[in-house]
């Protein structure tokens, strides 16, 4: 059974390959930024719903590259440039966030999306490309004979009109407008270098802006061969992708889709550094209002070393908990997991947090219970583990019945076989756990709560 993070990631693989007919881009569109991760386990289902969307898109749109460069790149010193490039786009790309950042509050304006629209409109009389997504001014200036001065102008006025939609919420999307970006600002760095290669920066420009802004440098590489059809450049695309992404990583941890489609945030999720209190009405307080939101998140992928499972567990996509993760590490300044093959591991300030982390959330539950204390109510969270039986004919009741006696007490409950409800209880993933049968272990304190008659039924004509 896939969790529902793992279906978005399979949606959102066939969307990409039917989309931009790139299958292998969509693959690693999904795995770095719908999952976060890498997991072989991932693999042939993504394959599975990038290569199905891919030939659906294929039998409706007809096959080829949607934006072919025509020619072969000879790999000449000529394309050293691509290094660069590289360097100013990783700069760049956080710049650029911030630009399509900066008409938010544009929304809090009576009628967003009257003047937004007409602003566009107005803009289309001088240059019409500044309609659509951006692939008809993509196309354009991916040919021969480009001048620098018709595309700075095309770059001016397709940016103006692309914060505004964003701001206004009339954004249909910041895809394929960033492939733009990126597209001119190569063109332009080839005309400023005096570099015959132009067409060859204008492709790699796709690639390094776009991992730049999400932080996905596999999928920009292959986002940029799969639509331009110039598979020789993969090569030099890979590594330079890789180099603008860390870059932009360094300046700032938020990416492309941080800012088009902002993460809800949840109820007791906390962006800034400080321990915040709420109370409602009189003491409706729980210990994970006081808990720093960053930590818990960091606890909860310590504990599984997994992105997927920590999520399920917080309530969260994969990739809002890679981005606190992210701004975590930021904050401390040094790495807090150590990333490869797939797998992840506690680094060596990970190892060193964890301990701390543990005590702030039994502090949090400390100061919880003391302040619903002082109100004369009984406060806090309960962490109920069953067995299967238990748990679907007698669990209902028994957290009902607490519930009335108890109405500001947070409750969760997991449910196992009797094995994994003792291993969760000794890893203190649980408080409580209700089994069935007698356990002899002297690890555990067991205590007999109720008896179960069992009874054997035969025919009576038997």
């Amino acid at each position: 059974m896939f969790s529902l993070s793992q279906r978005v990631a399979f949606g959102a693989a066939a969307a990409v390959a039917a989309a931009y007919q790139a299958p292998i881009a969509g693959v690693f569109f999904a795995s770095e930024i719908v999952l976060g991760e890498w997991t072989w386990g991932n693999t042939l289902p993504l394959f599975l719903s990038s290569t199905s969307g891919w030939l659906v898109s294929r039998m409706i749109l007809g096959g080829g590259p949607l934006f072919p460069v025509a020619g072969t790149f000879h790999l000449t010193f000529s394309l050293l440039w691509s290094i660069p490039l590289a360097l100013l786009l990783g700069i760049v790309g956080p710049a650029y966030q911030k630009l399509l950042h900066f008409a938010r509050e544009a929304k809090r304006l009576p009628l967003p999306l009257l003047w937004g629209a007409s602003t566009v409109a107005i803009l289309s009389l001088f240059e019409p490309r500044v309609w659509g997504n951006g692939d008809i001014a993509l196309t354009s200036i991916l040919q021969p004979g480009t001048i620098w001065t018709a595309t700075l102008g095309l770059l001016v006025f397709r940016l103006v009109a692309t914060t505004l939609c964003v701001g206004t919420g009339t954004v249909g999307g910041v895809f394929t407008p960033t492939l733009f970006a990126g597209a001119a600002l190569g063109l332009l760095s080839a005309h400023a270098s005096h570099s015959h290669a132009s067409i060859f920066l204008a492709v790699c420009g796709t690639a390094f802006l776009l991992a730049a802004v999400t932080h996905a440098p596999i999928m920009a590489a292959f986002m940029a061969v799969e639509l331009s059809g110039q598979w020789d450049i993969l090569p030099v695309l890979l590594p330079c992708a890789w180099l603008a992404s860390n870059i932009a990583r360094r300046i700032s941890s938020s990416s492309l889709y941080g800012i088009a489609s902002p993460e809800p945030q949840s109820e007791h999720q906390f962006p800034d550094r400080s321990l915040k209190l709420r109370l409602r009405a009189k003491t409706g307080i729980t210990a994970t209002m006081i808990e720093n939101f960053r930590i818990r998140v960091f606890r909860a992928v310590a504990h599984h070393l997994n992105f997927s499972r920590a999520a399920e567990e917080l309530l969260l996509t994969q990739p809002a908990v890679t981005q606190q993760i992210k701004a975590l590490e930021d904050e401390f300044g040094v790495p807090l997991f150590e990333r490869g093959g797939g797998h992840i591991a506690l680094s060596a300030g990970g190892k060193a947090l964890l301990p701390f982390a543990d005590k702030m959330k039994d502090l949090s539950d400390e100061a919880a219970e003391a302040v619903a204390n002082a109100f004369g109510h009984q406060a806090g969270e309960l962490a109920l583990g069953a067995s299967q039986t238990i748990s679907q004919y007698l669990l209902p009741n028994f957290i009902a019945g607490f519930r009335r006696a108890n109405p500001k007490v947070k409750i969760t409950a997991r449910s196992g076989n009797s094995d994994e409800m003792l291993e969760a209880l000794l890893a203190r993933e649980i408080d409580m756990a209700l089994i069935e049968g007698p356990e002899q272990r002297k690890d555990v304190h067991i205590e007999p709560f109720m008896e179960d008659h069992s009874v054997t039924s035969v025919s009576a004509h038997s």
